[in-house]
């Protein structure tokens, strides 16, 4: 969908073909992490049923051979990809804000940066045997609790702006006005709340031991990429926040 409605709408083509690429490297990411996935488990439960303490011993010893390592690194560049995405929607958003925007990105982007550095170091964790780096520290919670942080960080920043300027329309122009741009549902997916909600829900259960996480962490890359191709829908659309929305919408009057 997001495909065809950025091919065939009259969107500006700085912005759609962007747009397009990283649709396509996001799809391509997220069909990779469930193909390397399926293959790891056919593996650990059909190929190589007979392992030493089974399947569970097969996936605990068998984690930095090639195919388990080709879905981790989708699924890191995947969460970098969904990351950097809602970066960008904050910077959009805030962008006719009276704060300069440097001042409100600064943040978001250290975190988005430290989150590479330390995707980068779970990516040589899960891919190697050394004892350096698979004894001394488990990488795993602590990067997807930075990229948790980063999401509702952003995502808080991207409601509090959307209510705001909910609350500025409808003091000005009734509640009838920019409805389209400041709406719940509008609100759940400019900010991506639909990811940090379920990986918040993954980290405490993973915290804690439970073994339902590893369904949710199985899923966490699916959910990822369906938010922000979500975004991407609304850009496509015309009805994303772009940079003149609020100028736009104060001044039909």
């Amino acid at each position: 969908m997001a495909f065809h409605l950025l091919m065939w709408q009259n969107n500006r083509f700085e912005i759609r073909v962007p747009l397009l690429i990283y649709i396509t490297v996001a799809f391509m990411l997220g069909t990779l992490f469930m193909v390397a996935l399926a293959a790891f488990t056919q593996m650990a439960f059909i190929d190589d049923r007979n392992y030493p303490g089974g399947p569970n011993a097969f996936e605990n010893n068998m984690f930095s051979i090639p195919v388990d390592d080709s879905g981790n690194a989708a699924f890191v560049l995947s969460n970098w990809l969904a990351d950097a995405l809602v970066v960008w929607r904050c910077k959009v958003i805030y962008q006719s804000c009276r704060v300069p925007i440097w001042i409100v990105m600064v943040f978001p982007c250290l975190m988005l940066a430290a989150s590479v550095a330390m995707g980068i170091m779970f990516l040589i964790q899960v891919s190697t045997t050394n004892p350096y780096f698979t004894n001394n520290i488990n990488f795993t919670l602590p990067y997807l609790s930075l990229s948790l942080a980063l999401n509702i960080i952003v995502t808080i920043a991207i409601v509090l702006r959307l209510l705001t300027f909910r609350y500025r329309i409808i003091a000005v122009l009734g509640p009838s006005h920019g409805t389209q741009y400041t709406s719940i549902a509008t609100m759940i997916i400019e900010s991506a709340a639909l990811y940090s909600a379920v990986s918040m829900t993954f980290l405490v259960l993973f915290g804690i031991g439970n073994a339902v996480s590893q369904v949710l962490l199985q899923s966490l890359s699916q959910f990822q990429t369906i938010a922000t191709l979500l975004i991407v829908v609304r850009v496509a659309q015309g009805k994303g926040w772009s940079e003149g929305t609020a100028a736009m919408v104060m001044s039909a009057q």
